[in-house]
């Protein structure tokens, strides 16, 4: 009695669920279309509040989460705040870096051979 033949890992296996990059660049084109639009809205400054630019820092916080949880919880830093930009645009793009990372990772694990 032989052995059994092993089964053929399919193609979406070893190169990787499609889903999992269609996420990622679903995720790095939502950080893009956010940070466009914070750069758009900044450009065009307004005599009354700009609510688009505060929407848009509030979307681009959350998108960071949770590094720049100190910032939506801070009562020192206002939306104007250059640093209140640059730690919400440091933080998304970290999570979109740790998003990448993750994904390489679980291929890694899909393609090695036990």
């Amino acid at each position: 009695m032989g052995q059994a033949a092993e089964p053929e890992r399919s193609a979406i296996t070893s190169t990787g669920h499609p889903c999992r990059s269609a996420s990622w660049l679903a995720h790095a084109a939502v950080v893009v279309l956010v940070a466009g639009f914070i750069g758009l809205s900044a450009r065009h400054g307004t005599p009354d509040a700009n609510i688009g630019l505060g929407l848009g820092l509030l979307a681009l916080g959350v998108l960071g989460a949770p590094w720049t949880l100190p910032l939506l919880v801070s009562d020192e830093l206002t939306l104007d705040s250059g640093v209140f930009l640059a730690v919400a645009a440091g933080g998304a793009a970290l999570n979109l870096a740790l998003h990448a990372l993750t994904l390489r990772c679980l291929r890694g694990r899909l393609t090695s051979t036990p």
